[in-house]
């Protein structure tokens, strides 16, 4: 059903998955081409900021202490850089202030109440700037634009092209069920409205139908929606929590074969706890060779962490 839902948006909506955390930054830069205004011009969106490696070096040092080159990385909706501080690598992130700046605050803290309740977790933490704060912000010609620094994960995202061995699905499963546990305290107004990509919006995948371009497309989801229709009613009695609500690939970094990290809580939103696994499991058993066992496995270290 997720994948339902994501096939269609990315249908409809041209875009790329969004990765955070890349070791080896894409050869060609995505700034400063021809479609970004003018350094002196208001952008539209975030993804139409104008930033220089050289202006992100020049944030990094100002505004929170850190020294070194900036190198760009891949962004679906900020403009994204890898600096290699004295103190380290770390994620520096541009974004305008009417867009980022409510998701940004839910961010922190959900960052912040994970750092509390799980310490070892894998993912990022937020690095305040010297004025204090999670993000510091400019005014430029573009418009406000808050910036923060997000800690580096060492690690790469996972091959989406082929199948994972079982023993790893499994550990994803673990690391992801341990995240929710973690989770299930934590209350954020931020997190109420009812977000894109909540299960419960899965009926507006409906709308999209037209767009596929096949009927056997069509029909296939068709019948998952369908089959969404049937157990709708019973999902407003499931648990709910603030989940991170996108577990695919290029998400989940692993090193030497085994998790390394969880990265990207843009699409974290409240839902039934059961849908952390769900997503996962739709992503994670892709290209399997035994689809049952690769769903089993992610399951299993899911509820081994937390039982549903």
């Amino acid at each position: 059903m997720f994948r339902v839902a994501h096939k269609l948006d990315t249908l409809v909506a041209t875009e790329q998955p969004f990765v955070q955390n890349l070791k080896h930054p894409p050869p060609t830069p995505l700034l400063n081409n021809s479609s970004s205004p003018a350094p002196n011009q208001p952008a539209e969106t975030s993804r139409d900021l104008d930033i220089s490696p050289e202006f992100a070096s020049e944030v990094a040092a100002d505004h929170f202490g850190l020294r070194g080159e900036a190198t760009p990385l891949v962004g679906y909706a900020e403009k994204n850089f890898r600096v290699d501080s004295d103190r380290g690598p770390v994620v520096l992130k541009f974004g305008l202030a009417t867009e980022v700046q409510d998701r940004w605050h839910f961010q922190a803290n959900l960052l912040g109440h994970l750092a509390d309740a799980d310490p070892d977790l894998p993912v990022q933490r937020v690095l305040p700037p010297t004025a204090g704060g999670t993000s510091a912000s400019l005014e430029t010609a573009q418009g406000t634009i808050l910036v923060r620094a997000l800690t580096w994960l060492d690690g790469v995202p996972l091959d989406d092209g082929q199948a994972l061995p079982l023993p790893l699905l499994e550990e994803f499963g673990a690391l992801l069920g341990r995240m929710a546990n973690a989770l299930g305290p934590f209350a954020d107004h931020g997190a109420l409205a009812l977000h894109e990509w909540a299960i419960e919006r899965t009926p507006d995948c409906w709308d999209l139908l037209p767009n596929l371009p096949s009927v056997f497309e069509r029909e296939s989801v068709a019948r998952a929606l369908r089959g969404y229709d049937r157990i709708s009613e019973s999902l407003s009695h499931l648990p709910k929590a603030v989940i991170h609500g996108d577990g695919n690939h290029h998400n989940l970094l692993a090193t030497n074969g085994h998790p390394s990290g969880v990265i990207d809580f843009g699409d974290a939103h409240v839902g039934p706890v059961v849908a952390e696994l769900a997503i996962a499991c739709a992503y994670l058993a892709m290209n399997a060779e035994e689809i049952v066992g690769a769903l089993a496995a992610v399951t299993r270290g899911f509820c081994r962490e937390r039982p549903l």
